[in-house]
């Protein structure tokens, strides 16, 4: 059922979300493109400047493509038309080489390969098809990224508690999630990290879980692999390898006095770097390629203060950075990564961040008491929920939503690059965030009524996306 929802819901974003109309969606199909008509080699730094949005070197089916989108939705899509004369062409063109020679000069072009080269391969499946077409495939792999982060919150959330129905509930959050699932209908490496973090996260939280167990190199290699791919997909997985660390030195501690354990240390460590070392890697890592232009913002996120002239960054100075940080600055982190869509030029309906707010706070009232319940009652009253999992599923998404904004003050205090993080670099801590929602409603309420919590979490997600694909609709299409 969760797949059959997963793979439904996403179908659907598909088909909603115009091609082209999402943040740097073309860029991204460019560093695919240039992949897969380049036998996998990767895009460099040719001297060119790197425009942010179009560049007049990308493929021309491309530039066609994204001028007729340009053209049909600013003037609402056409009444009683199927199709447009640039269909045709397209479909024409696509079957000549020229048509889709680029070389590889957009803003994507500077980050790690992994999604790229992988979506080379539904690239290919469709070679001659219109660009389209292919572009569409590769939106399909997308939505492979994004089943597999839901299963591996399921899987997770399923070692913390003991209820199969608040499980699915947490899965049904991330599978739910607005911006999770626009990122995971487009080309972008956004769904490409979601899902390999996803992974990371269900490995550990399986250690944890089993940490009276001496874990297997086999594991051990899974998890250094996928930690690794993490990173080689966009540069926000190095959020999670604090987790990896601290899980490594935590299995040492456990089990030091057996020779396995090193080997499981020795499999974890080796794995990332063989993955790590690998060519594509090391050619993306020496390149010239120059930093991701910043995008156009929305008219109502403000800047962040910066505090120029320290020479280093520093625990005090990111402490006081993050303190001054203006409310409307926070607001705007919150509306992107809940509901800013496209390029970021409209979004949802403010009730419904309101919403979400009453439910952050009803959230933060069921942590306290899952807390208190469980300090004041006797395990066998209240051990529906393991404490051990519970707390790294906390303690990764304080990690993630620290690691993205000391990015952020590192970036503008001490590189002074004008740059505004959005929401949506967050949602690689999303499984986290699901697992510990749902262990915070779910201890609010009696046991015999915690099916029905997970229920009403299911509902407010379904809710929560529907309203999502309205305000798209409503955006894109006219309404």
């Amino acid at each position: 059922m969760l797949v059959a929802l997963t793979l439904a819901k996403g179908v659907v974003w598909i088909a909603v979300c115009p091609i082209w109309k999402v943040a740097d969606e073309p860029a991204h199909f460019d560093n695919v493109q240039y992949r897969a008509e380049h036998r996998l080699r990767t895009p460099e730094q040719n001297g060119k400047p790197v425009d942010k949005v179009m560049s007049e070197s990308a493929a021309p089916e491309v530039k066609l493509s994204w001028r007729a989108t340009q053209h049909y939705f600013q003037a609402r899509c056409l009444p009683n038309t199927r199709t447009v004369p640039e269909e045709r062409r397209l479909q024409i063109i696509g079957e000549t080489a020229d048509s889709r020679r680029t070389d590889g000069q957009m803003p994507a072009m500077g980050y790690p390969g992994f999604y790229y080269t992988l979506g080379a391969v539904p690239y290919l499946m469709f070679h001659r098809s219109s660009v389209l077409v292919r572009a569409f495939a590769v939106r399909f792999l997308s939505l492979v990224f994004g089943l597999i982060a839901v299963l591996a919150t399921f899987f997770a959330a399923r070692l913390v508690c003991d209820s199969p129905a608040l499980a699915f509930a947490a899965a049904s959050v991330v599978a739910l999630q607005p911006m999770e699932s626009q990122m995971t209908a487009a080309v972008n490496n956004d769904a490409g990290m979601i899902g390999a973090c996803a992974v990371v996260f269900w490995l550990q939280m399986r250690i944890v879980a089993r940490l009276g167990e001496r874990p297997s190199w086999k594991v051990g290699l899974v998890l250094g692999a996928a930690a690794a791919l993490a990173v080689l997909t966009k540069t926000q997985g190095l959020g999670m390898l604090p987790g990896v660390g601290s899980l490594l030195l935590l299995v040492w501690a456990a089990h030091r006095r057996d020779r396995a354990t090193w080997w499981f240390v020795g499999a974890c460590l080796g794995a990332f770097l063989v993955v790590w070392q690998f060519p594509e890697v090391w050619s993306w890592a020496f390149s010239k390629a120059p930093p991701v232009p910043a995008l156009p913002l929305p008219t109502d996120a403000p800047a962040a203060p910066p505090r120029p002239g320290q020479p280093f960054p520093t625990i005090s100075g990111f402490l006081e950075w993050v303190d001054a940080l203006p409310v409307d600055y926070q607001g705007y982190l919150f509306r992107s990564a809940w509901g800013q869509f496209g390029w970021l030029e409209f979004r949802l309906d403010d009730h419904w961040f309101e919403a979400l707010r009453r439910a952050w706070s009803l959230s933060v009232l069921g942590a306290i008491a899952a807390v208190t319940l469980r300090i004041v009652r006797p395990r066998e009253q209240h051990g529906w929920w393991r404490v051990g999992p519970a707390a790294f599923a906390a303690a990764t998404l304080l990690v993630g939503v620290l690691f993205i904004l000391f990015a952020e003050y590192y970036a503008r205090i001490h590189l002074q690059v004008s740059y505004v993080i959005q929401g949506r670099n967050f949602l690689f801590a999303l499984p986290a965030f699901a697992v510990v929602i749902v262990v915070a409603l779910g201890s609010l309420v009696p046991a015999r009524f915690r099916t029905l919590s997970a229920a009403c979490i299911v509902i407010a997600a379904f809710a929560l996306n529907a309203g999502s694909l309205v305000a798209i609709v409503n955006q894109q299409y006219g309404g």
